[in-house]
């Protein structure tokens, strides 16, 4: 092993602290030269500190030898005595964003692995290359600076993904396995000019040797502009801004005084959260929102799956009810509902749906209380949003407003969206 290497390794690593005893960690790893350094990385630091480690192979079934891939990367593993685990990706046939879309299910397959197993870390071996070519790829696209960098660290699925490799060269991660007499596979698809991440790296290539480190070096310094912007939106957005357990949420009229700059990552980060996706709107629309509520115009906005209405002088925010997941879903502990509300329970057997209009004309006189504190003149259309669980027969519950009738008890479901904060607070 090269201490050198390790060592860098292990102070990377403290900036992911804390972890529980005998913490579980799952590393994501394709069997390249970067995600097998990783690897073998991690493996020697929790023999240390103690834990468990499991190393993920997603089989994406794009090419003719992702099967065999896998299994050499398997083999891999079993040499060096690290668990191994192939998760497959089933689709149909694939013909656009071929890449884009398989990064989406890799991480969604990798991220339910890790809560069906209580696995709460997952470790990506990103590094400092792969950082300069995201640039430079969402620059084509016009990102703003949020937008142009990247987190050491993320939520998504209630997974915390870690990029202990951030400051990581390429040869550094060779240096790894070389050192450690560790094998590794070579993934043909880096070498196709066909995809745009290729065709960034080859170019960036032809720049010299060291470019891609003083580009590196300038991203750092833009990471430190955006973290002092992230201060002042994060401030903002708690002064401004209420969630209510619902799943809707209040901005107030404060709001207006914000530079347009702060405004635009406060909705655009609020929409995200309310709608449940993964990806906020593009500027240029929520601009157009932000400037009807200023200039008070009473314009009513559809935007990124949600209902923007001015009321009073603030706006009101809720999940358009057409966007909703449709049908019934088994209930079960763990459930993640639309993307939105997820359920701890030990209740079986009961259904979770999306509320209707029949479900509205059989439970709306009892419920008249319970939603007294929604906002009186939307709080149809903000309870149509909400989950409802019930049995074939009838609604037995609306947790989110505690409702239950006389068959049930308390069901815990929260309103948790993936990109939720801990830093933002819930209003009951």
């Amino acid at each position: 092993m090269n201490i050198k290497s390790y060592k860098k390794f292990c102070e990377n690593i403290a900036y992911f602290n804390p972890f529980e005893k005998q913490t579980k960690i799952a590393v994501a790893l394709s069997g390249g030269i970067d995600s097998m350094a990783l690897t073998i990385l991690t493996a020697k630091w929790l023999g240390e500190f103690g834990g468990n480690l499991v190393a993920l192979t997603v089989n994406h079934n794009l090419q003719k030898t992702s099967a065999k891939d896998a299994k050499k990367v398997g083999d891999i593993c079993a040499q060096i005595r690290i668990k191994h685990e192939i998760l497959e990706w089933k689709h149909g046939e694939i013909t656009s964003n071929v890449q884009s879309q398989a990064r989406e299910a890799r991480y969604k397959i990798l991220t339910d692995y890790c809560k069906q197993n209580d696995i709460l870390h997952l470790f990506v071996a990103h590094h400092l290359e792969d950082k300069v070519e995201n640039f430079f790829i969402k620059l084509s696209r016009s990102s703003g600076i949020f937008g142009l960098i990247e987190s050491k660290v993320m939520f998504l699925n209630n997974v915390r993904i870690c990029r202990p490799l951030f400051n990581f060269t390429k040869k550094e991660c060779q240096d790894v396995l070389e050192s450690s007499n560790t094998p590794h596979i070579q993934d043909i698809t880096n070498f196709q000019n066909k995809y745009f991440r290729n065709q960034i790296r080859f170019n960036l290539e032809n720049f010299g040797d060291n470019f891609q480190e003083r580009a590196a070096e300038s991203i750092s310094h833009l990471e430190s502009t955006a973290s002092l912007i992230q201060s002042e939106v994060v401030k903002s957005f708690c002064e401004s801004v209420t969630i209510h357990k619902a799943g809707y949420a209040i901005i107030q009229d404060k709001f207006r005084n914000y530079k347009t700059e702060i405004q635009i990552h406060i909705l655009a980060y609020l929409l995200t959260i309310i709608s449940g996706e993964s990806k906020p709107p593009r500027a240029i629309q929520i601009k157009q929102v932000i400037d009807d509520f200023v200039f008070q115009t009473n314009q009513t906005h559809t935007l990124n799956k949600c209902i923007i209405i001015p009321h009073l002088k603030s706006l009101v925010i809720f999940k358009e009810w057409c966007s909703i997941i449709s049908g019934d879903l088994k209930l079960y502990n763990g459930l993640f509902w639309d993307n939105r509300f997820i359920f701890h329970t030990h209740y079986q057997n009961l259904l979770v749906s999306r509320f209707d209009e029949n479900i509205y004309r059989e439970v709306k006189n009892k419920i008249n209380l319970e939603i007294a504190n929604f906002v009186s003149k939307y709080k149809k259309r903000i309870l149509f949003t909400l989950p409802v669980v019930k049995t074939l027969e009838k609604v037995i519950a609306i947790p989110t407003i505690n409702y239950y009738d006389l068959s049930i008890t308390k069901i815990n479901c929260s309103f948790n969206p993936q990109h939720f904060s801990k830093v933002l607070h819930l209003e009951y």
